[in-house]
């Protein structure tokens, strides 16, 4: 009897971990207003670090944005469920 005890709290805790990252699949694909806020200004720093008039302040806020938590909790939540280019973070000017 105990051993099915252990077994239903194993299969308990499998439920939960499955319940917890549906979850975070779930926050993923419907982000809040603030961090697509931030993503979208990651797209207009870099197309406008890309831009001929491109300047150092757009790098240096692409940075600021790559480094913020919640962008990296979204972007960790999202390779999890698709492949994302894995490249060093940047690091420095947005700590």
């Amino acid at each position: 009897m105990a051993t099915e005890t252990k077994t239903d709290k194993a299969g308990a805790d499998e439920k939960a971990k499955a319940q917890e990252a549906a979850q975070r699949q779930e926050a993923a694909l419907k982000p809040e207003k603030g961090l697509l806020a931030k993503l979208g200004s990651i797209a207009v720093h870099a197309y406008e670090m890309m831009s001929p008039g491109g300047q150092s302040l757009d790098q240096h806020e692409l940075v600021v944005r790559l480094n913020d938590p919640e962008v990296r909790k979204w972007l960790k939540d999202m390779g999890e469920m698709v492949p994302l280019p894995r490249t060093p973070w940047p690091s420095g000017e947005g700590k």
